[in-house]
């Protein structure tokens, strides 16, 4: 139960969920998977919520150029 979940168990459940949508995003969309080998993110790297500080966010110029 989500709603009565600890803290610390909402923060594990949302890392595990970042950690798996950058693994589906590298492993399946190009154009999301060159940015994140450039900034050096790899899914298994993720470790905290704090690493979605590395990860690199499209902009609408990088939507229209590609």
């Amino acid at each position: 139960m989500r709603e009565t979940a600890s803290s610390d168990d909402l923060t594990a459940l949302q890392c595990e969920r970042l950690r798996h949508q950058v693994g589906y995003v590298h492993n399946r969309v190009p154009f999301h998977r060159a940015p994140l080998d450039l900034a050096g993110v790899r899914p298994e790297q993720i470790r905290s919520l704090d690493d979605v500080r590395r990860l690199r966010f499209a902009k609408k110029r990088d939507l229209r150029d590609h």
